[in-house]
């Protein structure tokens, strides 16, 4: 509730707003793969969750794995743009790909008198602030945007007046109720904290609606409820460096909040509070118990300014990512022939308004193709480099090296090369020559003993691809390493059959030797597998039945400064941040935020990443 200007400012002064209300905050489920938020009305919890095509396209799969024989759904005719739900219809019945979500967002604009728009903002932010010179009345609005639906959360009249001028004081226009735009008349130029949040004689108040935590940390699950804006709390102690304070809430519940999301009473000496030591988060044990996770041994920090990391993500957990040192997002966008570049307009678009740069993952919307129009691929990536936003990097298809995902028969490191990498990387550069191209990473394998039309494995794959000159069509060597069950610093020792692929060190060498250290990597994939919340694995997957949260949390913070320290790595992407897809593919086993909510992941590559 906020900060800066008035109903009535001066010339070149800032004006700054912020949304307020008793609505928690916008959070990503990824179980039902909806936005959902919640609210207090007429003294109860209402609870809320956004529909969208992509929550309906997983109910539908419903009727599969349950052997129904029908599902009715309602309410379509009431939509107002249907094409992602028809996407969703047609998926069930086997005749396309299911939609991807959709990112949400809150929209700023600001309005002159006769409604031309003269600004606009769009991501997270809960605030937005703008600046004019020109005398006259506008109006910011705000706005929700979940794809292509859009809704109104308030709006507010200003003025910019002359200060020579008298004029006559302004009624704030009305907002929903339940939400509410504020303005602040300080003349301060930042407001750091909100004035509407006074901790008045308690130690503390929460300035935003926050998660509460049972300890200090994104490791540890989280307390029923959180605590409202506006909430006073006592301070209870500290962790060592002050950036998590534990506070004693008004139900007389203890927790933890992040530093930055109270603001602490002037007459409160943080430094003299009480350092607080707490255990490790407790790690399952496939549901029998609990025990402590192991104290990991810190990996040495990222120094390495060439070295980036990101995470595949199918929500938006932007906040987390951010918090654990990622500066990418991975998207995988699953062509077919007929697409325009401006079907990824929308999540490119999304990415950077959270800050972020963006990798799209482009491979065909087939598994198991028969074959691959490569003109009409070649001309989707030229559209997608040449939009006015384009992404930060494009993955040439995806573990092209099996018939899953390129046609059986016609398996080639040469014919990728030429008929798909370099079409595509002159297209692309043609376009925008400051889009980074990847090249596809191959699937880690074995299984074939070498290459033929019916599979490659990969390390054969790479050094033909590099034989047919594919260093020269690319910027960086696309990799995965998915079936670690040791720390990435072991280079042996696997109770499997021992292969270059289970160990870290042995995929590196393997692709980077491949091209004589011509071109960097960028892990597209790096993840440890781990059934820990979730119960057995399936029996492909077996291998990791042993892996625990607290080993995937340490091995990736390790892989990160392996990767940085190698000097042969630019990029790490972390597969995968959020899935909650559990079965035959069990993607949640590799997401570092668990079934709970917790993220052990976060805190170890935040420490590594240099943010703790």
């Amino acid at each position: 509730e906020f900060v800066q200007g008035g109903e009535e400012i001066a010339p070149d002064t800032n004006i700054e707003v912020v949304l307020s209300g008793n609505a928690t905050p916008l959070e990503w489920d990824g179980t039902s793969l909806t936005y959902t938020y919640s609210y207090e009305a007429n003294g109860q919890t209402h609870n809320v969750w956004l529909g969208n095509p992509a929550a309906l396209s997983q109910r539908l799969s419903f009727a599969t794995a349950y052997h129904l024989h029908g599902i009715a759904v309602r309410g379509l005719g009431d939509v107002a743009e249907g094409a992602g739900y028809a996407t969703a219809l047609s998926s069930a019945v086997g005749a396309g790909a299911p939609p991807e979500t959709t990112g949400a967002a809150i929209v700023w604009t600001v309005q002159d008198e006769n409604g031309s728009v003269l600004a606009s903002e769009s991501g997270s932010e809960l605030a937005f602030s703008w600046a004019n010179t020109a005398v006259g009345n506008y109006t910011v609005n705000a706005d929700f945007a979940i794809g292509d639906n859009v809704a109104p959360l308030g709006s507010l009249s200003f003025a910019v007046v002359d200060p020579s001028v008298e004029t006559a004081e302004a009624e704030p226009e009305a907002t929903p109720e339940g939400t509410s735009i504020d303005i602040d008349t300080s003349s301060a130029a930042v407001v750091e904290e909100p004035a509407s949040f006074d901790p008045g004689n308690a130690d503390a108040v929460i300035n935003t609606n926050a998660n509460v935590r049972v300890g200090p940390g994104l490791g540890y699950g989280l307390v029923a409820g959180g605590a409202a804006a506006g909430t006073q709390v006592q301070l209870l102690g500290r962790n060592a460096d002050s950036s998590w304070l534990q506070i004693l809430l008004p139900s007389s519940e203890k927790g933890w909040v992040f530093s930055t999301l109270v603001t602490v009473n002037s007459n409160v000496d943080v430094a003299s509070l009480e350092i607080v030591e707490v255990e490790a988060p407790a790690a399952s044990d496939s549901g029998s118990g609990t025990t402590p996770a192991p104290a990991p041994v810190p990996a040495p920090p990222v120094s390495n300014a060439g070295f980036e990391l990101g995470g595949q993500a199918f929500g938006a957990p932007y906040g987390m990512m951010s918090y654990a040192g990622m500066t990418w997002i991975k998207r995988q966008h699953k062509w077919s022939p007929g697409q325009s570049g401006s079907d990824v307009a929308g999540v490119i678009t999304e990415a950077h308004n959270a800050g972020f740069k963006i990798l799209l993952s482009i491979p065909g919307v087939n598994l198991y193709p028969s074959s691959i129009d490569f003109a009409a691929y070649t001309e989707f990536l030229r559209q997608v480099a040449a939009l006015p936003d384009p992404p930060n990097a494009i993955e040439i298809w995806n573990e092209q090296n099996i018939d899953r995902e390129w046609p059986v028969g016609s398996i080639s490191p040469s014919a990728y090369v030429t008929d798909m990498l370099a079409p595509a990387y002159n297209a692309i550069k043609g376009a925008n020559g400051s889009v980074m191209v990847v090249s596809g990473a191959p699937a880690p394998t074995g299984f074939f003993g070498g290459c033929s039309g019916n599979g490659c494995d990969d390390a054969n794959y790479m050094a033909a691809m590099a034989a047919a000159g594919a260093a020269n069509y690319m910027d960086c060597i696309g990799i995965h390493y998915n079936e670690g069950i040791l720390s990435p610093n072991q280079t042996s020792g696997d109770p499997r059959t021992e292969h270059y692929t289970r160990y870290f060190w042995g995929m590196v060498d393997a692709y980077y030797n491949a091209f004589g250290g011509s071109r960097k990597l960028c892990f597209t994939e790096l993840g440890y597998l781990t059934p820990e919340g979730y119960g057995s694995l399936p029996g492909g997957f077996s291998w990791a039945s042993n892996v625990t949260v607290a080993q995937q949390a340490q091995w990736l913070a390790e892989a990160a400064s392996l990767s940085a320290g190698s000097g042969k790595v630019r990029m790490m992407i972390v597969w995968n941040v959020d899935s909650t897809t559990w079965g035959d593919d069990p993607q949640a086993g590799y997401a570092i935020i668990r079934s709970g909510g917790s993220c052990p992941a976060c805190e170890s590559l935040r420490q590594v990443m240099g943010g703790g």
